[in-house]
C-alpha cells in the first residue's frame, strides 16, 4: 500500500488540530504515494503501523493503488480487496490491513529466521485469501514458540480485526491450537 493524502489530511498539516497527534503528523508528511505503508512503518516504528490504520480509517489518507480518488467532500475508508457481489459488508473495525500489520509486529516480537520468513511472507503478499492463510501459519508459529498466554491473545485479537468472512476458518484454526471454541463474535 502506497498511502496518499486527502485534503482531510492536507487541512491537518495546516491547521494542526489537536487530535492528530506527532507520530501522525510525521505519517502524514512522509505519506506521498510513493512510500509504501511498511518503508513508513521502518522509519518511524512499529507504533507507525496502529496509527496509519487510524489515519486511513479517519479519511486523512487513501490508497491510490486499491481505489480510486474520492471527492473531498466524502473521506475515504480503508480499503480491502474487493468482495464478492452480495457479501456482507465488513464491520469498520475490521480490516485486513489492520490484521496484516498486526501480524507482522507479532512476528517481529519472536525474532529468528523463521519468524522473518512468516513476516516477508505476509508483508508482500496481495491477494487476501493468501494472506489470511499465510496469517494462520503466523498465529500456528506463534503458538508454537511463544507462551500459550501471548498465542491466545495474538488469536483473540486477530479474531476482532480479521474480516468476518475469515473467522469461520480461524474458529477452526483456534480450536484446534486451544482445544475450545474461544472465537470472539462478529461486531
Amino acid at each position: 500500500m502506497h498511502p496518499h493524502k486527502t485534503e482531510k489530511a492536507h487541512s491537518a498539516l495546516r491547521d494542526r488540530p489537536a487530535d492528530v497527534s506527532v507520530l501522525e503528523r510525521r505519517i502524514l508528511i512522509l505519506s506521498d504515494g510513493r512510500r509504501g505503508d511498511e518503508e513508513i512503518a521502518d522509519l518511524l516504528g512499529a507504533q507507525a503501523r496502529d496509527a496509519l490504520v487510524r489515519l486511513l480509517r479517519e479519511g486523512y489518507l487513501y490508497d491510490r493503488d486499491a481505489a480510486p480518488v474520492m471527492p473531498a467532500a466524502a473521506p475515504p475508508v480503508v480499503s480491502e480487496p474487493r468482495e464478492s457481489p452480495g457479501a456482507a459488508p465488513a464491520s469498520s473495525r475490521r480490516s485486513i490491513a489492520a490484521a496484516k500489520m498486526y501480524v507482522i509486529d507479532m512476528l517481529q516480537l519472536q525474532r529468528g529466521p523463521e519468524a522473518a520468513a512468516i513476516a516477508a511472507a505476509v508483508r508482500v503478499c496481495r491477494d487476501q485469501d493468501e494472506l489470511a492463510a499465510h496469517m494462520l501459519r503466523a498465529l500456528r508459529f506463534i503458538h508454537g514458540a511463544a507462551n500459550s498466554s501471548l498465542s491466545r491473545r495474538v488469536a483473540d485479537r486477530l479474531a476482532e480485526i480479521m474480516p468476518e468472512q475469515y473467522l469461520p476458518e480461524l474458529d477452526v484454526f483456534r480450536d484446534a491450537l486451544f482445544g475450545d471454541r474461544t472465537a470472539a463474535q462478529p461486531g
